[in-house]
């Protein structure tokens, strides 16, 4: 099975800004995977942890404002920790 979805789809992007929260969100919240892979490399980054979650994080919403042939509708921004003004670095 392949191609455009017959339902739109609105893809949730929730940065990460430390592999501690990350950790938490893989463990305690349902339906949320963080991939090994990334845990690893969340960890690896230590104090920039941050930045490597937000720059995942634009990678992530610029492929679905290209993924229209597949039925991506848009996006919505989960902000870490309601901060609300964090999602503008997304942007930038």
């Amino acid at each position: 099975m392949g191609g455009k979805s017959p339902v739109p789809i609105l893809v949730g992007l929730w940065p990460l800004s430390s592999y501690k929260q990350a950790l938490r969100l893989h463990n305690e919240v349902p339906g949320i995977v963080i991939p090994e892979a990334l845990l690893k490399q969340l960890e690896s980054a230590g104090a920039s942890a941050r930045d490597h979650g937000f720059a995942l994080a634009r990678r992530l919403l610029d492929w679905a404002r290209g993924a229209r042939n597949l039925g991506i509708a848009g996006a919505y921004l989960i902000p870490p920790f309601k901060r609300y003004d964090e999602i503008l670095d997304l942007f930038t």
